[in-house]
Parts: structure tokens; sequence; C-alpha cells
């Protein structure tokens, strides 16, 4: 048996339809809105909703389309029971979507009623060898270890309890908590982006806007660290085909692990890379993603599906010190900065201020 129908058979009723839905937006006019799992109202009882697998809403009015991911090709009774849906629900067209075919019968049937039939099967591996070679999805994390962090204030600042209760204190003017981990985040892109030397970092924010620990300002803030870049790369292991009776309408390279996915149509491609899936990296920061296809390909579209599950400051912030401008500590990081022969201004959309390494 190969991988791509060990992906298929493995896929569960609602990852079928995820995937279906998917392909038609691709495959939608553009100001379409596709809908999994969606509720419509009934036409005779508008206080009773139903259930569709996916409804398409576009000028034309709503189609409608139903999945079934079974082992046995679908029969007559079932192209019926999709003309049935369509009346009843006062819908413009129905699609009925098989991951194992369908009867002649039925496609008959289907014909004479004017109900669209539709399968997203699996691609052979020699059908795969001629099309093409799959492509890669490759995630670039940068790993920041042994952080410490030295706010720079006025010497009425007082250092809080501990660490996470300076975290804790830091504040905007208006009270609401204080975007560290942005910050972190856009330190460790722009050290990606300028190549800089992975290893030991001393990291100099200067005048960090609206920043305070408790009701005193923050003059500068000062990152002492050790960073790497680490890739991981999100196989690609399926290649679905999603056709009509007649001829192939779309392609879809999918993940097993996430809903990345990488749909071909005839007007071009939409990649959907999934990142809401924990990084391999504890630690880490995703800082960049590279799409390598393997075969000259037109992008249509690409979106990113994302969550908040990404690592806290307080998983990697370790230690946090409070300091002033003339103490020997600060004067020993700063001549750690100059020392390292290396300054640049950092970009509008990175923090404001000066990174220097070390």
């Amino acid at each position: 048996m190969s991988q791509a129908s060990t992906f298929l058979e493995g896929m569960t009723p609602e990852e079928f339809e995820r995937r279906v839905a998917h392909i038609h937006r691709v495959l939608s006019e553009r100001g379409s809105k596709v809908t999994w799992n969606d509720r419509i109202s009934d036409p005779d009882t508008p206080e009773q909703m139903r259930q569709v697998d996916v409804s398409i809403v576009d000028e034309h009015g709503m189609t409608i389309v139903e999945c079934r991911h079974r082992k046995r090709p679908q029969d007559v009774q079932w192209v019926e029971e999709l003309y049935g849906r369509k009346q009843s629900l006062n819908a413009a067209q129905v699609i009925g979507v098989s991951s194992s075919g369908f009867t002649q019968p039925a496609l008959k049937k289907a014909e004479r009623l004017g109900v669209f039939l539709r399968t997203l099967t699996e691609v052979s591996d020699r059908e795969v060898q001629a099309w093409g070679t799959r492509a890669r999805v490759i995630f670039t994390y940068i790993e920041m270890s042994d952080i410490k962090l030295y706010l720079v204030g006025s010497d009425r600042i007082t250092m809080p309890a501990d660490s996470r209760a300076a975290l804790d204190a830091l504040r905007k003017s208006d009270g609401s908590d204080w975007p560290l981990d942005d910050l972190i985040s856009r330190v460790a892109r722009w050290m990606l982006d300028t190549g800089l030397h992975q290893g030991p970092m001393v990291c100099s924010i200067e005048k960090p806007v609206d920043m305070f620990l408790g009701s005193a300002p923050i003059k500068e803030v000062l990152f002492r660290y050790n960073w790497r870049t680490v890739e991981r790369e999100q196989v690609m292991p399926a290649l679905l085909q999603y056709s009509g009776p007649e001829s192939v309408l779309g392609r879809m390279e999918s993940s097993s692990h996430s809903q990345t996915s990488i749909v071909q149509a005839p007007e071009g491609a939409s990649v959907l890379v999934d990142v809401s899936v924990r990084s391999f990296v504890p630690c880490g920061i995703l800082a960049r993603v590279n799409v390598e296809f393997g075969q000259p390909i037109q992008i249509k579209e690409i979106g990113f599906l994302a969550s908040n599950d990404s690592p806290s400051v307080e998983a990697m912030i370790f230690e946090v010190v409070v300091i002033k401008s003339h103490s020997r500590i600060y004067r020993f990081l700063k001549s750690m900065t100059r020392q390292a022969g290396h300054s640049a201004s950092v970009p509008a959309r990175y923090p404001e201020g000066i990174i220097q390494r070390h």
C-alpha cells in the first residue's frame, strides 16, 4: 500500500470536508464566501437551522457541497438525496464529493437531475513522479537561550521582588501590558534578516516607546543572550486530485500533521501554511517560511493559519535586572556593544533604537 493511500484512508470525515472546502475557496470566483460546516435557515421553517458540509455563496446564489468519505462508490440513492436537498434548501446548485467515486447509474442520474459530482482521490506514486517532485515547506526558527533582560531607569527606580514580578510590572502609560513578546520577536527576525553571526549577543533598545516599570519610565532595554537558527521541514506526503466526470479541476499537496496545503488550479496555485502547530523548538520564534515547489508554478495567493500558541515571555526570559545608567554593569554591557564593532539603525518595522551585537 502506498504512502498516499495510507494518508487518505487515515483521514477523518471532518478532515476530508475541510480539504474540500479549501479546494473550493481556490476554485470559486473572487468575492465568493465558502464556509465549512455551515448552518443555514430552512426556507419552510426559518427557526430551524440545517447543517451542510460546505456552502458557497456568490452573486448567483448558494451552492451546497456534501461530502462522503467511504470505501464503496456512491450510488443512485445518494444522488437522489442530493437533488432533494437542493430542492428543499432552495439552493442554486448542489455538488456531491466522494473519496471512492460513483457507480455508472449514479453518474447517469446526476446528469439528468443536474447534480454535480466530484471525486477527491489520491495520485499514485508513479503519477507523482511523472507530475514532478513534491513541494517542501521549510520553517526557520530563532532559538534564544540564557536570556537576561536589563531595564535601565532613573535613580528613583526600584527592583521588584523577583524577575516574574518585574515582568508583571512592565506597563504602558495607560496601564496596559507592554508588548514584550512582540519586541523579542521583532529583534529575532531582525537578526536573521541582517545576517548577524549566531552565538552570544548583546542587544540595546534605546528609548523604548511608552515603557514603564510600575510608574517609573524605562530609558533603555539591554538583552544578553545566545541565539541560533533551527530549520524544520514539514513533509507534504500526499497528492490529492479533485476531478469531475470528464476532467481534473485541481490538485492538492497536503501535510499529514497540519492543514498546510498547496492547491493548484488552472488559474494558479493557492498556498496555505499552517503555523499554528507548535514549534519543534520549545523556545523558538518562527522567523521565516520557505516553500519550494517541485515544478514551475504561478502563485495566486498565499495564506497563513496562525494561533496564539507561541512561546511566552515567561518561558524565554530567565532573569530580569533593573540597573541605573551610571552603574558598573551598565557601563560593562555598553562597552561590550562598542567592542563588537558593529551597529545598525533598526528599520521602522523593528523596535526603535540601535541594536548592536557582541
